[in-house]
């Protein structure tokens, strides 16, 4: 039985809504884990928040088997912490969709020179990924420690790696695109660039959907499908149109 603790950084009242279903997601993990702290942070920036959290973890509770990760803004499942602790792996997240934008998967693949949203995942399968969001995922302790071990300075090949705990923000290809150098990579595929770096695979639970709250609302694979599919529509009727001009 895995010996877990919970991050579940918050930034102001939690919704009703979002903090029972984490109550009711934590009970049922019980049945296949041991809670035994919980590493939460209030009202501190992402980078700082994260990295706090594994300290502590590690600190105040170091024969714990990993850290549990949830947004104060992310509707779990009732399995889903269940999900993630049972594969025995040492790096899961399930999928969460973005707010804003395509409304994208937040899990993606590493294409070319950076990191490609993995739009057409396969569903319900446990698949290996490059990258995701930390809305919902877990994280063992072993990584975290070998993390901690990578060396102060990148070495050739390494460019994207800067050493700054276990989260950071810094410059780089993002998504496929050659960014701005004064644009950060968010903290979270930082953190799966030095997964990767010590030796570690992330994998995808792409049964584990979960909802991301937009106000009053959620954005869910329902809202994805939909979106694109009404996308994909409005392209197909513009070119359509442009043939007909033609």
């Amino acid at each position: 039985m895995r010996r877990i603790v919970l991050a579940h950084p918050s930034y102001g009242p939690l919704d009703s809504e979002v903090n029972k279903a984490l109550r009711v997601a934590m009970m049922s993990a019980a049945q296949v884990s041991e809670w035994v702290g919980d590493v939460s942070t209030i009202r501190e920036g992402w980078v700082g928040a994260r990295n706090r959290a594994v300290k502590a973890a590690l600190e105040d509770a170091p024969d714990c088997d990993g850290i549990v990760w949830v947004d104060d803004d992310v509707l779990l499942p009732p399995t889903a912490i269940k999900r993630l602790v049972s594969y025995e792996k040492d790096f899961v997240t399930g999928i969460v969709f973005q707010k804003f934008g395509d409304l994208n998967p937040l899990v993606a693949k590493w294409v070319g020179n950076g990191f490609s949203w993995w739009r057409e995942f396969p569903e319900n399968v446990l698949a290996p990924a490059d990258g995701c969001g930390f809305g919902c995922c877990y994280t063992s302790t072993a990584m975290l420690r070998k993390i901690a071990e990578l060396p102060e300075k990148p070495t050739p090949g390494q460019a994207y790696f800067k050493k700054d705990g276990w989260f950071n923000q810094f410059p780089a290809n993002h998504f496929g695109k050659q960014v701005d150098p004064e644009t950060a990579m968010s903290e979270d595929f930082s953190f799966c660039m030095r997964a990767k770096l010590s030796g570690f695979q992330l994998y995808a639970d792409t049964g584990l959907l979960c909802s991301h709250m937009i106000g009053p609302k959620f954005s869910t694979k329902r809202t994805y499908d939909k979106y694109w599919d009404e996308k994909k529509a409005r392209q197909e009727t513009t070119l359509a149109a442009l043939d007909g001009i033609a």
